[in-house]
């Protein structure tokens, strides 16, 4: 899987999140987007058509089905709203990997990039880890859920089975019938992993960008400090001068990032919100 291949360049910008966004089809090409297509089209048949249309057997249901709602929505505003920006997404990956082209002549500049793209890298890997389990522990224990209730309920009455997402399913009798359960279950975990791995490429991809600004100004800081130890006016002149040009880049950098999450991070902040109010 993409998750567990080595980091074959160390001085690439963000390659393993770059590639979880190919994979879910984030694309400048609206032509090439259609895996991106596919899964907003399984996501709302699947999921959320049917918490906000199909109805609740009792209220606490229909709470925790919108809270649920809210979350995944939460993930997938990202990849609806990062297609749109995609030319200030290239054009910042094109000046970051420009800045790291002047800087790894000098050995130290080089280290620390390659030091911030393993550790960028190794963050999402082992978040994309840590989430995977917090899936596994939601599927078996909703699965251990069914077993005991299924063994465990009077003959004489009925008694809903537990589900990893609160929702009714079309003509699927998920709550009562053993089978139809399962079905159920295997659809949401499907639409359960789309949400993993568009939590992991959001999360890697941000994450990422944000460390890399901040690492490349504290470079230009590093560079400005070392300019008392240059003797030769020519060579001052020099530095002084790439100084200026990756401070240019930098600033235009910085203004990239902003305009990729403003709205963003504005649409997360506002999905928290909701969240919270129906988890409580």
């Amino acid at each position: 899987m993409v998750v567990f291949e080595p980091l074959d360049d160390p001085l690439k910008v963000l390659p393993l999140p770059l590639k979880l966004l190919a994979l879910l089809g984030v694309n400048k090409n609206p032509s090439e987007r259609f895996r991106l297509y596919a899964i907003y089209a399984y996501l709302c048949i699947a999921l959320f058509i049917p918490k906000l249309c199909l109805g609740y057997e009792t209220i606490p249901q229909c709470f925790r089905s919108i809270a649920e709602g809210m979350f995944s929505f939460n993930t997938t505003v990202t990849f609806i709203m990062l297609p749109l920006k995609m030319n200030n997404l290239e054009g910042l990956l094109q000046n970051l990997k420009r800045f790291t082209e002047i800087v790894i002549i000098n050995e130290d500049y080089e280290q620390i990039l390659v030091r911030l793209n393993t550790a960028i890298h190794k963050f999402t890997k082992y978040y994309f880890i840590f989430t995977n389990g917090i899936v596994v522990a939601m599927t078996s224990s909703t699965i251990a859920g069914m077993f005991y209730t299924y063994y465990t309920k009077d003959s004489e009455r009925s008694a809903a089975f537990p589900l990893v997402f609160e929702n009714r399913l079309y003509l699927i009798d998920s709550h009562y019938n053993l089978g139809h359960c399962f079905v159920h279950q295997a659809l949401m975990f499907f639409a359960l992993y789309i949400l993993l791995v568009m939590f992991t490429a959001k999360a890697g991809t941000l994450f990422g960008l944000i460390r890399f600004c901040s690492t490349v100004l504290g470079i230009i800081v590093l560079k400005i400090e070392r300019l008392c130890q240059i003797g030769p006016v020519d060579q001052y002149t020099a530095e002084l001068s790439e100084i200026i040009e990756l401070h240019q880049l930098v600033i235009k950098c910085s203004r990239q990032l902003q305009n990729i999450l403003m709205e963003i991070l504005l649409a997360q902040f506002t999905g928290c919100v909701f969240i919270w109010c129906f988890m409580l």
